[in-house]
């Protein structure tokens, strides 16, 4: 088997475990500029656990001949998203998913969360930085949109409403 791609190491700070460098650099970032934002606590349904009607037969070493019928129960597919700042009243907001590596999955869960959103009518603005750079580019564009906590437009992490003046 071939080496991982991903190098990225857990970093606790405040009880709270980033999973690499760059959300740690990401998460300074918003607080150095006074942005409010949730982290890895919004998870997305993206398709729900449902029961397949039909046969089913895949391999798995859990057979003895290592083919075998599966169970027809689904599991849902989810997306938890890295740093968030969405109001659920009005559908709008923002999500940021610091990526290093995009593996395979993660590419159809990103198109995924992309469909939910437009399915559901949110008025997102999606941002994947992959570097520092990337990272206070995004910052400057979520002042630029949003404004900071002390403009109207940013969302409240606590209440879901707009933050007055």
């Amino acid at each position: 088997m071939g080496q991982s791609k991903i190098k990225s190491k857990s970093i606790e700070i405040n009880g709270v475990n980033y999973k690499s460098q760059l959300e740690v650099f990401m998460m300074t970032s918003l607080k150095k500029h006074k942005i409010p934002f949730k982290y890895e606590t919004n998870v997305i349904e993206l398709i729900p656990e449902f029961v397949f009607p039909g046969e089913c037969y895949e391999a798995d070493r859990r057979f003895p001949k290592g083919f075998g019928r599966k169970t027809t129960r689904v599991q849902a597919i989810t997306y938890t998203a890295d740093f968030t700042n969405l109001n659920p009243k009005t559908k709008r907001g923002w999500i940021i998913e610091c990526k290093g590596f995009k593996t395979d999955k993660f590419k159809i869960i990103w198109k995924l969360l992309k469909w939910w959103l437009k399915v559901e009518l949110w008025d997102i603005t999606l941002y994947m930085p992959r570097t520092s750079k990337q990272c206070e580019e995004t910052i400057n564009l979520i002042k630029q949109y949003y404004g900071t906590s002390t403009n109207r437009r940013i969302i409240s992490t606590n209440t879901g409403t707009a933050l007055p003046k």
